[in-house]
């Protein structure tokens, strides 16, 4: 029987409704990650058709569809909405906002009026060891007071929150987990660790023993890729995803397959061979969450 999946975190996009500067053109830091010829070896469009192609192998259930930085966040979403109003397994969306950004509360009710909005995110990478790992704005924008206040609007939503941040900055996903209980979060790509010595994996462990603790905070595991490099391999990757559903429990963790990203790399079967390699040992019931429950539950999918 095929592996029945809720996709926690893809892109759909389209080049002729949206526009991603980092499609139009070559992005010198994500070549880093991603290869010098990304830009030219991912698809134009990425729509239903190309994910189920790519995911014929798998029963799909359930989508949550992620946005991907357009330079129109409020008309990404409208066009995912389109696609979910065609798609029925389309179910969630995740919106871009900016935390720094005054006028949240206003782009917060739009997204509110639009029914696959279920979540939204805000993109925080920010090694301070290394330029070239810099995906944002600027340093330190976790410890600017219009934060709290960025959240205190959220919490005025049924919203989860996506914290997209490396490592080193698990204890302020720790610090705004506490203060807003209300808020569901999610923590992606399981903190994103930088430092992979045995050092950076105890640290990191107990950063996420630590947030284990607030029952509000689930984690996606997700962008492999990224994270470990683009010819990843089971042995490195297993004891990081063990270790994070060990800590959190497979109720709180969540398998995404980062289509189409992760084709840069080595494909979707691998991909899901090593989540079904990495959670061998849990129950049918508890490997069930993982790669669908949890995902309903973060989004609100009946």
């Amino acid at each position: 029987m095929p592996l029945k999946i809720v996709d926690c975190h893809f892109h759909f996009y389209d080049q002729k409704v949206n526009n991603y500067l980092f499609l139009a053109d070559h992005d010198e830091k994500l070549a880093l990650m991603w290869g010098e010829s990304y830009n030219t070896t991912l698809p134009a469009t990425y729509l239903p058709r190309d994910y189920f192609k790519d995911m014929q192998d798998f029963h799909i259930e359930k989508l949550i569809m992620a946005e991907l930085v357009s330079t129109d966040p409020l008309k990404e979403m409208h066009f995912a909405q389109t696609l979910a109003d065609h798609h029925h397994q389309l179910a969630a969306a995740i919106a871009n906002i900016n935390l720094l950004d005054k006028n949240l509360p206003a782009l917060l009710a739009e997204y509110a009026k639009i029914p696959v909005v279920r979540s939204v995110r805000d993109h925080l990478l920010w090694d301070p060891s290394n330029p070239n790992h810099c995906y944002t704005r600027r340093e330190g924008i976790l410890l600017e007071p219009i934060v709290a206040e960025s959240f205190a609007a959220i919490q005025a939503y049924p919203f989860s929150f996506e914290f997209e941040i490396y490592a080193h900055e698990i204890p302020l996903v720790l610090r705004y987990a506490t203060q807003f209980p209300s808020i569901n979060f999610a923590l992606h790509c399981m903190g994103w660790p930088i430092d992979q010595t045995p050092q950076g994996f105890q640290k990191w462990k107990r950063d996420m023993q630590a947030l284990s603790e607030c029952k509000n905070v689930f984690v996606k595991i997700t962008a492999i890729e990224c994270i470990f490099g683009l010819e990843w391999t089971l042995q490195q990757v297993e004891p990081w995803i063990k270790t994070t559903i060990d800590v959190f429990g497979p109720e709180r963790c969540m398998f995404g397959s980062h289509l189409p990203i992760s084709k840069l790399s080595r494909g979707v079967v691998a991909l899901y061979e090593a989540y079904q390699a990495s959670v061998s040992h849990l129950s049918e019931q508890e490997a069930a969450c993982v790669f669908a429950e949890t995902a309903k539950k973060f989004y609100r999918i009946s």
